[in-house]
């Protein structure tokens, strides 16, 4: 199975930090969170991993030059960064995504149990959540009895919330297939600014796409998407 990870974005909340430099080259610890994250996939048995790349992509290139022998690194190129959202990403990477593979945002502190968790589910396709305090500014999931997810996105009000949706994702074949009509439709839709979620929520709504939420809330994980994000990330025992 392939590793997936989009590192694209200008990560704008986090400026200054990011004025010049990935918000996924940053340090938490004595790592940055893409050292994190691709240590990770290697203690889960990945050793191919595509990243896509926008915002000071060739920094990332040269962070990664002759680490990682044991990881096949390839990337992806997304010119229009500065234009579109993760959505458009994972359309820049669709010929990668026709078989199984996982998918990471690039700005996710965890540990491997909860990728293990991930890849170890008896569904084709499942992602991590977290039942954690509902915070309007997350991505959220609705989840029916058998944890299959029916809604996924920002617009789901706390009376409905099942979980945060953390972007650890195992994309399954049959379930990709769907997510590649939903990317068609928003770029001809010219939907450029989606996240990645709202293309698997139109996968899940408008196509039938089955995808299996995990509670991974016994491990510690941090999406980093502010300053203040960060300062939390730093205190946390991952």
């Amino acid at each position: 199975m392939k590793g997936l990870i989009l590192a694209a974005g200008l990560s704008k909340r986090l400026q200054p930090l990011t004025n010049n430099l990935p918000k996924c080259l940053l340090t938490i610890g004595e790592k940055t969170i893409l050292d994190h994250q691709l240590e990770v996939m290697t203690e889960c048995g990945i050793r191919d991993v595509i990243i896509v790349i926008g915002f000071k992509g060739e920094v990332i290139k040269n962070h990664l030059k002759n680490k990682y022998q044991n990881l096949k690194i390839s990337f992806i190129k997304n010119d229009l960064y500065r234009l579109t959202g993760p959505a458009y990403s994972l359309w820049c990477a669709r010929k990668m995504i026709k078989h199984s593979l996982l998918y990471l945002n690039s700005d996710v502190i965890f540990p491997s149990a909860i990728l293990h968790a991930v890849i170890k589910d008896t569904h084709e396709s499942t992602t991590a959540i977290q039942n954690v305090p509902w915070d309007e500014e997350e991505v959220n999931v609705m989840c029916n009895q058998k944890r299959k997810i029916t809604e996924i996105g920002k617009h789901i009000t706390v009376d409905k919330n099942n979980g945060e949706f953390i972007g650890v994702t195992k994309l399954g074949k049959q379930f990709n297939k769907k997510l590649q009509k939903a990317l068609l439709y928003f770029m001809k839709k010219n939907l450029n600014k989606k996240f990645a979620a709202d293309a698997i929520n139109l996968a899940i709504q408008k196509y039938g796409g089955r995808i299996y939420a995990v509670d991974t809330t016994a491990f510690h994980a941090i999406e980093i998407d502010t300053i203040e994000d960060y300062e939390k990330a730093k205190t946390l025992k991952i």
